[in-house]
């Protein structure tokens, strides 16, 4: 199966979060599970990129990933805004 179709119509979602905001993280759409983004993180990267044509990097903010525009953020702001983001949501 093709990382394409297992990302289904949530896909249309990341991308578009992606492009407003240039990051995105684990937990904050249904599939985007802890082992999706174990498994998928170099797939994930390269196939938002080619959607987005925007460059795209993963980081891991201990416990948890976080994709992000680097053109937007350095991998230090994107991890801290993930922090961040986790802390919201009452995952740190």
């Amino acid at each position: 199966m093709k990382l394409r179709d297992i990302l289904d119509k949530e896909f249309e979602e990341i991308v578009t979060e992606f492009q407003n905001r240039g990051i995105i993280f684990e937990g904050q759409f249904k599939i985007m599970t802890s082992m999706f983004c174990k498994k998928y993180s170099m797939g994930f990267c390269k196939l938002l990129k080619e959607e987005t044509g925007l460059n795209v990097w993963y980081g891991y903010q201990v416990p948890y990933f976080f994709y992000y525009d680097s053109e937007r953020y350095d991998n230090k702001t994107a991890s801290l805004v993930a922090e961040e983001y986790q802390i919201k949501k009452g995952n740190l």
